[in-house]
């Protein structure tokens, strides 16, 4: 995502958040928008939100009573909470934006947490007592609690691409075979 639509989701998340901490309600609000991204992406929820013939108010009483039915189990979510939310995506045209203000909220709910998560990908899928012994030195490195998670990409000939929320490490051999390549050329 471009640093515009990150513009876009930060505010979005930001309040999110507050909401979420100032009721005790972090990680059922960080389920919540993955429920919200789920709905949003489905390919006839989207063709109703493209379809100029729908007026917003449609859209937002379709999408909430939706939504709310997904999310019915959050017990700490208030509906007024909810449903202010998804009206503020609905009549600003944000609803493209869930994945990323999912993805910024994530980020500060586990700041708050002192938490981490961590993507590696590799070319096979790693052990989990390997994971368990990755997680431990980043844990103990970092003074944090880590979360990890491995896919296989098959793009990866050997080594491995880490990938955080600031950065990315790419210690794949298709990487160093990159480099390789365009020094060769220089």
């Amino acid at each position: 995502m471009t640093s515009g639509t990150k513009s876009i989701a930060r505010p979005y998340a930001k309040a999110l958040y507050e909401i979420a901490l100032s009721s005790d309600s972090l990680a059922d609000w960080n389920l919540a928008l993955k429920e919200l991204l789920s709905i949003a992406q489905d390919a006839e929820v989207l063709s109703l939100l493209a379809s100029p013939a729908v007026t917003k108010e449609q859209k937002y009483d379709f999408f909430s009573s939706v939504a709310r039915e997904a999310c019915a189990s959050f017990a700490s979510i208030a509906d007024d909470h909810l449903n202010n939310f998804i009206k503020l995506l609905i009549v600003n045209n944000r609803i493209s934006s869930i994945p990323m203000i999912s993805e910024i909220y994530e980020m500060l709910m586990n700041q708050h947490n002192d938490q981490a998560n961590i993507t590696i990908a590799t070319a096979e899928a790693i052990s989990d007592g390997d994971i368990k012994a990755i997680s431990a030195l980043l844990e103990k490195k970092y003074n944090k609690s880590i979360n990890i998670e491995n896919f296989v990409d098959n793009e990866i000939i050997g080594g491995a691409r880490v990938m955080t929320n600031q950065s990315v490490i790419d210690g794949s051999l298709k990487n160093k075979l990159n480099k390789l390549t365009l020094w060769l050329r220089k």
